[in-house]
């Protein structure tokens, strides 16, 4: 979990990522 807070970016984008395939597939 330390990774998040040094790297908020590709949090951001696995976020996002995670998300857009979410209201894909619902």
């Amino acid at each position: 979990m330390f990774w998040l807070c040094k790297n908020p970016v590709k949090f951001l984008s696995s976020c996002l990522f995670i998300f857009s395939l979410y209201s894909f597939f619902s």
